[in-house]
């Protein structure tokens, strides 16, 4: 494999997250008005409640060790 390719390869995840990224800023900016008002505060709400669970999940994991 050239170095072309394995750059190609290695950012080709990279250039997924940024463009689902840039789709997601285009909808949800006010000057489109695609989502609408209500639609932008339940989308909002539903990622407050995942990043709430994932920390949620992740201090359960932790093991609390007193000296």
């Amino acid at each position: 494999m050239g170095f072309v390719d394995l750059l190609s390869a290695a950012s080709m995840p990279v250039l997924k997250v940024l463009i689902i990224t840039a789709l997601g800023s285009f909808l949800a900016m006010h000057h489109i008005d695609i989502l609408g008002q209500t639609t932008r505060k339940q989308v909002n709400n539903l990622w407050i409640e995942q990043i709430r669970s994932t920390l949620r999940i992740g201090m359960d994991q932790v093991q609390v060790v007193y000296a």
